[in-house]
């Protein structure tokens, strides 16, 4: 009986605070609020309490989101045209020169794409009441066909079949083309291992959208019309463009990312969210995701925002970075994880206000902030952290972080382990790597098999010598 009434409780405060969402939203669309009562007064007129609410949710998460536009933006999209000349002389991969040699002259006379000078568009302001209809009618009726359809998770559905939009991507209309295009491939799948398969073989294989290096230059997600043209795009477009493909065919579809514990950048994959589990994968492809290296933290992209984080912490006590306000933590569904409590061994007077701190990994050059935590007690808290990872809490000051204690290992019982400098004890180490030997690195070796270096005293390499040769990689240093 408690459950219950916590249940109904639960969703009251649920439908009280989304009604008080969408009235913002509404207030937030000035000229174009019409446009999104017309979707409410169009469910509400057929008696359909489903799509009432999934029109509600929609609208309460709308209020910030949104796509950039710029004319600088105009200027690079001859590049897509360039990709999609070079692919009817069948090269489908890599980057050639004469795209390089344009997108360097498009940079020189224009400039780099800079996000902050981009314009942002909010939906609420743009959107109309007829493209949100057919989206949830689209969305309803694949997710009812999908075989791998459940009534009962209603969340799965709407967070990541329902919305309209993954990230930032301009807004177009996508789900009956790709609907049309894919859906035999969902309705014959017998496994998620053969649907993985089945979209790399149609996208990538088949229709050549594939991974470009030169793309990372372009920091925003593109609409699917660009997208389509050149069918390049770096790791942050294709994930976008696989999950919508995916999502409408009925598929609970979406974006992880990774924050690297023992190197530095991180990952995007996509992953198909199933009702007991997962299935991650890299972008278009045909296996399930393997870690190149070991994460510290894990978050998904999802539809809802998160208002808690928007009312609660300031941006003066975590990095602009944590407030990516549509994701949540999920490094538990990959790997181990622990709550840890940090005594606060580094603090002064100037930091004793502060309400939350940071935790950092090294990535080969600096402490980077993976995560916050609240400060009590005079230890900071931090949820749902990997173990056998080496950490340091610590102040956000400015874009500066402050240590407040010793950097300390979390082993796998949760157990924090403070390194301590004792230089009155020394050891001695034989080091045989200068860095690790992870598998990306090792991938590469492999290439350099059955090749010289040389060496001339002339520019022209007039009667090179060979140095040395390379017939295999070894597999270690006595090797």
């Amino acid at each position: 009986m408690k459950a219950l009434i916590f249940l109904i409780i639960s969703i009251l405060l649920f439908s009280c605070k989304q009604e008080v969402s969408v009235d913002a939203t509404l207030k937030q669309a000035g000229d174009n609020r019409a446009e999104l009562e017309k979707v409410l007064e169009h469910y509400k007129n057929n008696n359909d309490k489903e799509k009432i609410e999934a029109a509600k949710f929609l609208i309460a998460n709308m209020m910030y989101k949104y796509s950039y536009e710029g004319d600088i933006l105009t200027h690079y999209d001859t590049i897509f045209e360039l990709y999609q000349n070079i692919r009817k002389d069948s090269i489908y991969i890599g980057d050639p020169s004469s795209i390089r040699k344009v997108w360097d002259e498009v940079v020189n006379q224009h400039g780099k794409i800079d996000i902050s000078r981009l314009q942002r568009n909010f939906d609420s302001q743009q959107l109309k009441g007829q493209f949100l209809i057919d989206n949830i009618d689209q969305a309803f009726d694949v997710w009812r066909k999908s075989p791998y359809y459940n009534y009962d998770n209603v969340e799965l559905f709407y967070e990541y079949i329902l919305p309209y939009r993954i990230s930032h991507e301009p807004v177009e209309s996508y789900r009956d083309r790709y609907y049309s295009m894919l859906k035999h491939i969902a309705d014959t799948a017998t496994a998620p291992l053969y649907l993985i398969k089945g979209f790399h073989d149609k996208l990538n294989k088949q229709e050549h959208f594939r991974s470009s290096s030169l793309m990372w230059d372009y920091p925003i997600e593109l609409p699917l019309s660009k997208l389509e043209i050149g069918r390049r795009g770096a790791c942050r477009h294709l994930t976008t463009f696989g999950a919508l493909a995916m999502r409408a065919c009925g598929l609970p579809v979406t974006i992880d990312r990774a924050i690297w514990a023992n190197r530095s950048q991180g990952h995007s994959w996509n992953v198909l969210l199933l009702n007991d589990s997962i299935f991650p994968f890299d972008a278009l492809s045909y296996s399930r995701l393997k870690m190149a290296y070991k994460p510290a933290k894990i978050f998904r992209k999802r539809f809802s925002v998160n208002f808690d984080l928007i009312e609660e912490v300031s941006i003066n006590d975590i990095p602009a970075s944590f407030f990516i306000i549509d994701e949540i933590d999920v490094t538990h569904e990959y790997i181990n994880t622990c709550d840890i409590i940090v005594p606060m061994i580094h603090t002064t007077e100037q930091y004793k206000k502060k309400k939350y701190g940071i935790i950092c990994v090294f990535d080969n050059n600096n402490w980077r902030p993976v995560y916050w935590g609240r400060i009590k007690s005079n230890n900071m808290i931090f949820k749902n952290m990997a173990v056998d990872i080496a950490y340091i809490a610590a102040y956000y000051d400015n874009g500066k972080v402050i240590p407040a204690s010793e950097p300390f290992l979390v082993h796998a019982d949760g157990r924090i382990e403070f390194c301590s400098v004792d230089k009155d004890k020394l050891m001695t180490l034989h080091l045989e790597r200068k860095y690790p030997r992870f598998k990306r690195i090792e991938d590469h070796a492999w290439g350099l098999r059955r090749s010289n270096a040389e060496g001339a005293n002339n520019p022209t390499f007039d009667n090179s010598i060979i140095f040395f040769s390379i017939y295999d990689i070894p597999l270690n240093v006595a090797d």
